[in-house]
């Protein structure tokens, strides 16, 4: 079943925290430079939009402040769906993009934040 789309490249069973933590580990060992990339590319939109915010519109003070812990909080809710795309389709040997990792949390976003 080599040619499916389902084609993990570790065995799907149940797993210890020991056993979890270490294939984590050897699997990000291996393929570092694809999460880095993703990394880089998640932290630079953040910073860009939260900077962006503070010189339009200064310091933290009254709604300015809440307004930037908002863009911040719905920010780190992205990432965390991105890194889940992005993961879950890396692992599972599909072809995966940055672009295509941050289309797919757009779309599984819906209504809910956090």
């Amino acid at each position: 079943m080599s040619g499916s789309s389902f084609d993990p490249r570790v065995v799907l069973r149940p797993r210890s925290v020991d056993e979890t933590i270490d294939l984590t580990i050897a699997y990000l060992r291996e393929h570092h430079r694809d999460f880095w990339r993703l990394f880089a590319v998640l932290s630079l939109v953040q910073l860009t939009l939260l900077v962006a915010h503070f010189l339009a519109f200064g310091l933290p003070d009254g709604a300015g402040g809440g307004t930037r812990m908002a863009i911040a909080y719905f920010m780190m809710n992205l990432a965390e769906r991105v890194w889940t795309v992005f993961a879950g389709r890396h692992l599972f040997r599909t072809q995966v993009t940055v672009r295509d990792a941050i289309k797919g949390a757009m779309k599984s976003a819906g209504p809910a934040v956090g």
